[in-house]
C-alpha cells in the first residue's frame, strides 16, 4: 500500500526485454534499507525489487502491467524520470490517500493551463472508469495523489500546486503524455453503492406498501445494508462486536437491541425519545415513577427527550432531566401532521431522526 506522496524522482537507467521487461531504475534511496522483494511504486505502478545496488534497483514488468499502464503507450526509455514511493509502513503519516499501486487504466491529458502559480490539468478516462472519479475525491496520476476538482462525463480536472511540481515529474515541460490513473476511494464506494438507473428497479420493500421507491431515507438504508455486507460480510470483526457491547452497556440497552439499530441505520444512537407509555405519564400534573426516573438517569451516555399528551413540557423535562420535552400532538391528528411535528422538533434540537431511538414500551419492572 502507498499514499501517493512522492518521496523521490528516479530515472530509468536501462531497459532489457527478457520474456518480461526488466528495468534498472536510479534512485536516491538508501538501498541498504530496501529488501529484495520489497515493493516500490514507480509512476504509480507497484513493482517488486528483484535486484539492487548502490543508487539503483531492478524491477520486472509483466505483459499485463505493460498493457494496463502508460508503459505500454509510451514505453520506458533510458533517461525517463519516474515518481517513486516506497511502501507504506504501519504508523506512517497518511499525507495523501490509500493507494494500492494496482492501476485501473490510462487517462489522457487533454489540456494543461496555468492558474496563478499552479497548473490546471484536464484528463479523459476510459468510459468504464468514469464512474469511479468523484468531485473532491482522490485520484493517483503517475503515482501522485491529487484531488479531483470537477467531473464532466469522462473528463475530470486536477490542480497541481508549485510544491508538487517541484518534487514530482509534474514540473517537467508539458506534453500530451497518458497518465496511469488510480482512484482507490471512489472505486471502493462505487463497487458497493447501487447505481440508481440500474439497481432501483430491483429494490423491493423500501417504499410505501413495499413499492419501488428508490429515494430518501429508505433508499439510503438499503444501500447501507448492501455496503455493509459487501465490506464486512455476514460476521463483524470481534473488535467491533466488543466495542458495541460496551456501547450498548453504556446506553442501558441489551446488545441485541443496540446491534439491530446499528445494522438497520448504520449509525450510532445520539438520543432517546421516551413516549407517554414508556414514562407512564398520561395526564397533566402526573410525574414518572421514581423507578422510571432512575432507569433513565442510568442511561446517561446520550441526551434524553420526552413527550406526553397534555402535560407541562417543562415539568416533564425536569422530572426526567431531559434536554427537551413537549406535549404530544392532539389525539386525532393525522399521521403526516404528527410525523412533521416530530421532525421539526428533532431538527430544532439538531438531532437526525434515524439516530434517535424511541422507547414506546413501559420501562418499569412492575409493568
Amino acid at each position: 500500500m502507498f499514499t501517493g506522496i512522492i518521496t523521490d524522482v528516479g530515472k530509468v537507467l536501462d531497459v532489457e526485454m527478457r520474456g518480461d521487461m526488466r528495468a534498472r531504475i536510479g534512485s536516491a534511496y538508501d538501498m541498504a534499507g530496501v529488501d529484495m522483494g520489497a515493493s516500490i511504486a514507480c509512476d504509480g505502478v507497484c513493482l517488486t525489487v528483484v535486484g539492487k545496488g548502490e543508487g539503483w534497483f531492478d524491477v520486472d514488468i509483466s505483459a499485463e502491467t505493460i498493457a494496463k499502464t502508460s508503459i505500454g503507450a509510451n514505453g520506458w526509455e533510458a533517461g525517463k524520470p519516474l515518481n517513486l514511493e516506497r511502501a507504506l509502513k504501519v504508523g506512517d503519516e497518511l499525507g495523501g490517500h490509500i493507494v494500492s499501486g494496482h492501476v485501473d487504466g490510462v487517462a489522457v491529458i487533454e489540456s494543461m493551463t496555468d492558474e496563478g502559480d499552479s497548473t490546471r490539468i484536464t484528463l479523459r478516462v476510459p468510459a468504464d472508469l468514469k464512474r469511479f472519479i468523484a468531485p473532491k475525491g482522490s485520484v493517483t496520476l503517475n503515482g501522485t495523489s491529487l484531488t479531483v476538482n470537477e467531473v464532466d462525463d469522462d473528463l475530470f480536472g486536477v490542480n497541481v500546486i508549485p510544491h508538487t511540481q517541484e518534487v514530482t515529474t509534474w514540473g517537467r515541460p508539458r506534453s500530451a503524455i497518458p497518465s496511469t490513473s488510480r482512484s482507490t476511494c471512489s472505486r471502493a464506494m462505487s463497487r458497493v453503492w447501487p447505481k440508481r438507473e440500474s439497481e432501483a428497479k430491483r429494490v423491493s420493500g423500501i417504499g410505501h406498501n413495499r413499492g419501488p421507491a428508490a429515494e430518501g431515507a429508505g433508499y439510503r438504508t438499503h444501500c447501507w445494508r448492501v455496503a455493509r455486507r459487501a465490506l464486512l460480510g455476514e460476521r463483524l470483526p470481534v473488535e467491533v462486536v466488543r466495542s458495541r457491547v460496551q456501547r450498548a452497556k453504556a446506553l442501558g440497552l441489551d446488545y441485541k437491541t443496540y446491534a439491530g439499530v446499528r445494522a438497520t441505520t448504520g449509525r450510532d444512537l445520539v438520543a432517546f425519545l421516551y413516549s407517554s407509555n414508556a414514562l407512564a405519564v398520561f395526564r397533566r400534573g402526573q410525574s414518572p415513577e421514581p423507578e422510571v426516573i432512575g432507569r433513565i438517569a442510568r442511561s446517561a451516555a446520550v441526551p434524553h427527550l420526552g413527550c406526553a399528551p397534555g402535560v407541562a413540557a417543562d415539568a416533564l423535562g425536569r422530572d426526567i432531566r431531559a434536554v427537551s420535552a413537549r406535549a404530544l400532538p392532539v389525539f386525532g391528528t393525522s399521521w403526516a401532521a404528527m410525523r412533521d411535528d416530530m421532525k421539526h422538533w428533532l431538527r430544532a434540537e439538531g438531532l437526525p431522526g434515524d439516530a434517535v431511538l424511541m422507547i414506546g414500551k413501559p420501562i418499569t419492572s412492575a409493568k
